[in-house]
């Protein structure tokens, strides 16, 4: 901001200096905020200044935001909800259904419904060009999802979900 823009905005006009202000008096401060009009793409990889998990990535955005997922390979749960913020029209888009995988952590480390990807409580998430890898046989009773929406809403394109399978409770 302009001085000129400051001294219209506080109606300061300039007037002849009688005395100094002692220094004990509170002076005004005033503060730049982030401006988060313009939509920001985030990426996930091994190059420096990426991020190297996907819920990182999804932790940092915001609504809007596009993250680009390098190829490879990433064993984790991804769960995208507006917690912190709004993150309504992320968009998620992997580098191809046969470069970019994301694999579920063991069964230990998943929380909620067991999903790969969740989405909750957030709209108009795009999935796009993954594989999304289940365990090859549940360890348990637990029911797995590939990619669960949960009060939300989501456009998934362009995905292989596989290995995804309930452990019967009879043993059949």
């Amino acid at each position: 901001m302009t001085r000129f823009s400051l001294q219209k905005l506080f109606d300061y006009q300039k007037r002849p200096v009688r005395r100094q202000r002692p220094r004990s008096q509170p002076r005004l401060c005033l503060e730049v905020l982030e401006n988060r009009l313009v939509p920001s793409t985030l990426h996930v990889g091994s190059s420096p200044g990426e991020f190297t998990t996907i819920q990182a990535a999804v932790n940092a955005a915001h609504s809007n935001d596009t993250i680009l997922v390098d190829p490879g390979t990433y064993t984790e749960q991804v769960i995208i909800n507006n917690t912190g913020h709004a993150r309504d029209n992320l968009k998620l888009v992997g580098s191809g259904q046969n470069s970019t995988f994301i694999n579920a952590p063991s069964l230990s480390n998943m929380t909620g419904f067991h999903a790969i990807v969740e989405v909750e409580n957030t709209q108009n998430v795009a999935i796009k060009n993954f594989t999304i890898e289940g365990p090859s046989s549940a360890a348990s009773s637990a029911q797995f999802y590939g990619i669960r929406v949960d009060n939300g809403s989501a456009i998934i394109v362009s995905n292989h979900i596989t290995k995804i399978e309930d452990t019967p409770s009879c043993g059949r």
